[in-house]
């Protein structure tokens, strides 16, 4: 009986070790899918560059064409393949660094595109045509693999937060990865944008975003979401955020292009954005449904939703808030015949 204790004490020691183990080689794993992701976004960036490289030499060719915006594309490649990232750091500040270079590339890069048109001779070229019949489908190449890549560092960024993983993570030398944001573009996706800010953060927590809610009042505004849908094309999203750690609304922006919501029909999404932590919200309504509703309706929503959440009635302001916007969609946007639910009411977490 004395020998119990210990053998319990060692039992407990074995467990905690091989739980250890288990959550090391299972991160070492998802930062592997992170590696090998990178790669591929880093492989189809660079299929880009080359390619451009060939056209860049054949427009140089033609006397007439506008040496400042060649030029401009030249110098943004020149930086944009200047700067590789490895598996090892693969920070927010380094991704924010790739990015903002590949972005000034993609702008200088879509200049060139609408200045050739203004020169046939250039355009009925075999290697330009060439080019062209390419450059839609390195672009959507791209967005597939930075699409798979965040959902890869999310993965890992999750397990390494979580309890009680985070309690190893730091141990272990596990930090978080960096996501693709695309700063300022995916504003353009979504026209019309407005943020409330009036709290101060709350202390540092993890796992804000999951305990906003509990399981019921999120089926409580899954099914306000449903309601609000019904009579209606229009597509409501709620996504929920420990924190944001960006300008709210190019990150508001950014969720609303990767849950896939510029893709409706009419134009007709909405999306409610929550960062927990810093008491932070967003309202985007895509082109469709902005055209039609009053320029004061999203601050609406937004103070109907701070009064509610400023009371602790989180659901019930997520409720009224699509009832309100759900109005409004089937005002404007009736649902048809063929029209189907093309997204998800589920509340997404970030």
């Amino acid at each position: 009986m004395k020998r119990l204790p210990l053998l319990i004490g060692l039992g407990a020691i074995v467990l905690i070790a091989l739980w250890a183990m288990g959550f090391y080689n299972g991160t070492v794993g998802l930062n592997e899918d992170v590696t090998k992701q990178w790669s591929n976004v880093e492989n189809a960036y660079q299929l880009r560059a080359d390619k451009t490289k060939n056209i860049v030499e054949i427009i140089k060719g033609s006397a007439e064409f506008e040496n400042k915006t060649l030029r401009e594309v030249v110098e943004a490649r020149a930086k944009a393949t200047s700067i590789t990232l490895d598996g090892d750091n693969l920070t927010p500040e380094n991704i924010k660094a790739f990015e903002q270079a590949q972005g000034q590339f993609t702008g200088a890069l879509s200049r060139l595109m609408a200045t050739v048109e203004q020169y046939p001779n250039l355009q009925t070229t075999a290697a330009f045509r060439d080019f062209q019949a390419q450059y839609e489908g390195m672009e959507n190449r791209i967005g597939v693999e930075r699409r798979k890549y965040n959902d890869a560092a999310r993965n890992f960024n999750t397990r390494i937060k979580r309890f009680p993983g985070n309690l190893l993570a730091g141990l272990f030398g596990f930090e978080r990865q960096g996501l693709l944001r695309g700063p300022g573009r995916h504003r353009e996706r979504a026209r019309h944008l407005v943020q409330v800010s009036r709290a101060a953060p709350v202390a540092d927590d993890e796992l804000l975003a999951e305990r906003f809610l509990t399981p019921e009042e999120r089926d409580r505004v899954r099914a306000a979401i449903a309601e609000a849908e019904r009579a209606t094309s229009g597509e409501l999203r709620v996504h929920l955020e420990d924190r944001c750690e960006e300008d709210v609304l190019d990150h508001a922006a950014f969720i609303f292009d990767e849950l896939g919501m510029h893709r409706t029909a009419a134009r007709n999404g909405v999306l409610i954005y929550v960062s927990v932590g810093d008491h932070r919200l967003a309202v985007i309504g895509d082109a469709g449904i902005n055209a039609v509703v009053p320029s004061n309706f999203w601050n609406d929503v937004l103070g109907l939703l701070r009064l509610h959440f400023a009371a602790g009635r989180q659901a019930e302001g997520l409720c009224e808030a699509a009832r309100m916007v759900g109005e409004k969609l089937r005002a404007h946007f009736p649902r048809r015949t063929d029209d189907g639910n093309e997204l998800s009411d589920d509340i997404s977490i970030g």
